[in-house]
C-alpha cells in the first residue's frame, strides 16, 4: 500500500511536469522560437495506487468522465 507521502510525491511532480510543458511553451513563443513543445502525463491506471480509489458507482462514474477526452476511451494498462 502506498504512503500518503508516496500519493504526495507522484501527483506533484505529474503537476510539475505539465506547468513545465507549459511554462517553456510560453517561453519560446514569446521569443519567436518555432518550436512544438509536448509532454505526456499518465492518466487513469489501474495500479496499487489507484486500485481502492476505483470501487464503487460513484468513483466508476468520475473515471468514465475522465476518460471522455482520452481516444481509446479506456483506462492505460
Amino acid at each position: 500500500m502506498l504512503t500518503l507521502e508516496d500519493k504526495f510525491a507522484y501527483n506533484s511532480s505529474k503537476a510539475a511536469a505539465t506547468h513545465l510543458t507549459k511554462m517553456f511553451a510560453t517561453e519560446l513563443a514569446l521569443k519567436n522560437i518555432p518550436v512544438r513543445i509536448n509532454s505526456i502525463a499518465p492518466g487513469v491506471y489501474e495500479s496499487e495506487m489507484t486500485f481502492d480509489a476505483i470501487k464503487g458507482p460513484e468513483q466508476m462514474a468520475r473515471v468514465a468522465q475522465s476518460l471522455l477526452p482520452v481516444p481509446a476511451g479506456r483506462p492505460g494498462t
